[in-house]
């Protein structure tokens, strides 16, 4: 923003101090150069937060927010040795979008993905943060499309020994109609118990699940899980394909050229080539104006044919060299014989 709104101070101020000869290509040059700027400044905007510059999004005079379904899944020690936590939600209807939804996570917590379900899998979704506030990070995600929103994050466990707690809290900062909470058993445990009681649940591959059943929440109504269990090794959950959390595509996926990253530039890099193809046709035409003005000069003096010594003999006008006739009253001339 800075940069164009000196290109365009710089340019007009140039303009109107120009002395260029024909004052229509200067006003018509003048306008388009402004509509030139405009334009790029407009095919810039939606690109503001990849060039650093803020974005402000009309979300103040949205609804109520609440949440349709709000699901979490924590999965101890399953690529890392700490708690992997997948949260997944969707707004109400009532819900009036764009919305802002604000979730925290612990200060020690490491944030992975924020995405939205679409036709083609999870996509990166436009959020804010995180900040610290207090024990806590703050994360605002940007609701603009009625699908379900996906976060990733790890959090450390407490270990002790062989035995590994952890605690997971909903701070109740929306109403939420469905509820549900899950744990993925970790391989090589022998003894697992959840606070409220969860209900075992084996899959298909062999891979047990704790679930609650679901449940509303209502606003400012907290939800405190407390898990603990004793693992005799430190392997890792090697999940079955069903299972494996999936990762959104994004710019910095391996061998992905994203043409958003550079669609700024180009833009940039044509409104520049027509500004300065502007300025070459601005001066040319001036300089072409000033030679023809220059070879038009008319010569206002003649070169007068030398004069003889013969007069008209009817009107006495004095006849110029090769003349016949008298140039005032045609009469024949008659030269000197000699």
């Amino acid at each position: 923003m800075n940069l164009m709104s000196g290109i365009k101070k710089v340019t007009l101020k140039n303009l109107e101090n120009s002395d260029h000869p024909n004052p229509t290509i200067r006003k018509q040059f003048k306008k388009w150069t402004v509509i030139v700027l405009i334009s790029m400044l407009a095919m810039l905007l939606p690109f503001q937060s990849k060039l650093g510059v803020p974005v402000f999004h009309n979300v103040h005079a949205q609804s109520v927010v609440s949440l349709k379904s709000l699901q979490v899944q924590l999965w101890p020690e399953y690529d890392q040795p700490s708690m992997l936590v997948i949260v997944d939600f969707e707004l109400s209807k009532e819900t009036e979008l764009p919305a802002r939804v604000t979730f925290r996570i612990p200060d020690e917590a490491n944030l992975t993905a924020v995405a939205s379900q679409e036709t083609t899998g999870l996509i990166n979704a436009e959020y804010e943060g995180p900040s610290v506030e207090n024990d806590w990070q703050i994360i605002t995600v940007i609701v603009n499309n009625p699908t379900t929103y996906h976060l990733e994050y790890y959090e450390p466990l407490k270990v002790e020994g062989t035995v590994r707690r952890f605690i997971y809290q909903w701070n109740g900062s929306y109403p939420v109609t469905g509820f549900t909470i899950s744990i993925l058993k970790p391989v090589d445990t022998t003894t697992l118990t959840t606070e409220p009681r969860l209900d075992p649940v084996t899959k298909q591959d062999g891979s047990t699940v704790y679930t609650s059943q679901p449940s509303s929440l209502s606003k400012g109504e907290q939800y405190n899980l407390r898990l603990t269990y004793d693992k005799t090794t430190d392997t890792l959950f090697v999940p079955p394909q069903d299972l494996r959390p999936s990762t959104p595509v994004d710019e910095k996926t391996e061998g992905r050229i994203s043409f958003q990253n550079y669609l700024p530039f180009i833009l940039a890099a044509i409104g520049l080539m027509t500004l300065l193809g502007g300025l070459v046709y601005y001066w040319q035409s001036g300089s072409k104006r000033e030679g023809r003005r220059r070879r038009r000069k008319p010569s206002q003096q003649t070169e007068k044919e030398p004069a003889t010594g013969i007069y008209c003999p009817q009107c006495g006008t004095r006849a110029q060299m090769n003349d016949l006739f008298c140039r005032v009253c045609g009469t024949r001339l008659r030269k000197k014989e000699g």
